[in-house]
């Protein structure tokens, strides 16, 4: 990126520049047309998609630069053009001549490779973009310090039940004072699949809190929905590490369910534990268990 902004401000550069009276007016028209490049096609649409004098308060993604690369394009096309122009004379013997020269086929070699390099690039990231994991493990190579990347890589990675890879990209925005309650509820999960529940139960409790918080500070990010279901899901966390105590995790799905009732989540997680008690209390009652056995029958 910067070698591609170096260039871009020396053809600026030598726009700027007053052009010596012996240059060829083919020669001064590239330079107006490098200038107009620059101007039209990336100068002006990053600056105003680079929230620096006009707000508009978006992610910086890849659909911000597709004009500025347009604009790169364009003065690589005419930086091409005007290196491998050939020679004044005849158009039949400047054909000829250029095409035997060193520099048209050092330009020609150097256009190749990069097609072949950008063939490449293309290749790796249709391979990426084959698999979600894929996808993110390598955004992640490339940016480990985004806490969206690290997210969904460590969120990738727990689906895969990779839960210690998992646990080590999600750990520095773990805590909901760094990242969303919902980054929390994944990592708890996580910490709770490594038995790790000493360490998740804090964080989560401190994500009930922070939940609350939200909801008295109100406005249209902290709507009563999103902050119910943070609140439900962070309580089926909790749950998972009350496992020696069934009264305990019992109450903390109740609440799950009381709080978000359209939550499936934490339904199908209440269901399960009273699926799970009803067979422990036909287990205790084997009068109750023959006879429910004879029905089926």
């Amino acid at each position: 990126v910067l070698a591609l902004w170096l260039f871009a401000f020396l053809c600026l550069l030598s726009m700027l520049i007053d052009t010596p009276t012996r240059y060829t007016p083919a020669v001064r028209l590239y330079r107006t047309a490098f200038l107009n490049a620059f101007v039209a096609f990336l100068f002006c649409p990053f600056l105003l998609s680079s929230n620096i004098f006009v707000v508009v308060g978006l992610m910086k993604g890849d659909r911000v630069i597709y004009l500025p690369l347009m604009g790169f394009c364009i003065l690589e096309g005419l930086l091409v053009r005007y290196l491998c122009s050939p020679p004044s004379g005849d158009a039949s013997q400047r054909s000829s001549a250029w095409h035997d020269t060193f520099s048209a086929k050092a330009c020609h070699s150097l256009l190749v490779l990069q097609v072949l390099f950008f063939c490449r690039k293309v290749h790796e990231r249709n391979v990426a973009w084959s698999d979600p994991l894929r996808l993110w493990m390598s955004a992640y190579e490339v940016n480990p310090t985004s806490h969206h990347t690290m997210y969904n890589c460590g969120y990738n990675l727990s689906l895969e039940k990779r839960f210690e890879e998992a646990e080590q990209v999600m750990r520095p925005i773990g805590s909901p004072d760094i990242d969303s309650t919902t980054t929390t509820f994944v990592y708890a999960m996580i910490l709770q699949n490594l038995d790790k529940c000493d360490e998740a139960l804090p964080l989560v409790e401190r994500a009930l809190e922070v939940v609350e918080e939200r909801r008295a500070k109100g406005g249209a990010r902290n709507s009563e929905q999103s902050t119910a279901r943070a609140e439900s899901n962070l309580l089926v966390a909790k749950s998972f590490c009350l496992n020696d105590d069934l009264k305990e995790k019992g109450r903390a799905l109740y609440e799950s369910v009381q709080v978000d009732p359209t939550n499936e989540y934490a339904m199908s997680q209440a269901k399960a534990l009273n699926d799970v008690l009803e067979q422990e209390q036909l287990m205790k009652d084997p009068e109750r268990l023959r006879q429910l056995l004879e029905k089926k029958k």
